[in-house]
C-alpha cells in the first residue's frame, strides 16, 4: 500500500482537498475512488491507463477520473511509495494545457 498526501500551500491551505470538496457529490466520490485506487495499485495503473506520465524532472503523472467531468490529478512520486497529489483541474478540452503540468513540476521542486 502507497501513502498519498495532498499539497498544501506554504500558508497551509489544503488547495487539493478544497477543490474536491467543492465537487458534485457524485465526482467527487469517483475522485476519492480514484485516489484510493492510487493508494492501492501506484503506478501500476499506468498499465490500463489510469495513469499517464505527462513530464520529467521531476517526474509529473496525471491521473484520470472518467465520468461526466473529466478530472485530472497531477502527482509525483516522492521516495517508493509515496505519492504526492500536486495539481488538480476539470479538463475541458483534448489537450492538457502546459501551465497546469509546470504548475506541478513547480510544486513537486519545493518537496524535493
Amino acid at each position: 500500500m502507497h501513502q498519498v498526501f495532498l499539497y498544501k500551500t506554504s500558508s497551509g491551505r489544503e488547495i487539493i482537498a478544497e477543490f474536491i470538496d467543492n465537487l458534485d457529490e457524485i465526482t467527487r466520490g469517483r475522485v476519492r475512488n480514484s485516489i484510493r485506487v492510487l493508494e492501492k495499485h501506484g503506478l501500476e495503473l499506468l498499465k490500463n491507463q489510469s495513469v499517464k506520465k505527462v513530464a520529467r524532472k521531476p517526474d509529473i503523472f496525471e491521473l484520470r477520473t472518467v465520468g461526466e467531468k473529466q478530472i485530472r490529478i497531477f502527482f509525483t512520486l516522492h521516495k517508493s511509495d509515496v505519492f504526492l497529489l500536486l495539481h488538480i483541474i476539470v479538463k475541458k478540452s483534448q489537450k492538457t494545457l502546459v501551465k497546469e503540468i509546470r504548475l506541478a513540476q513547480k510544486r513537486a521542486k519545493e518537496f524535493i
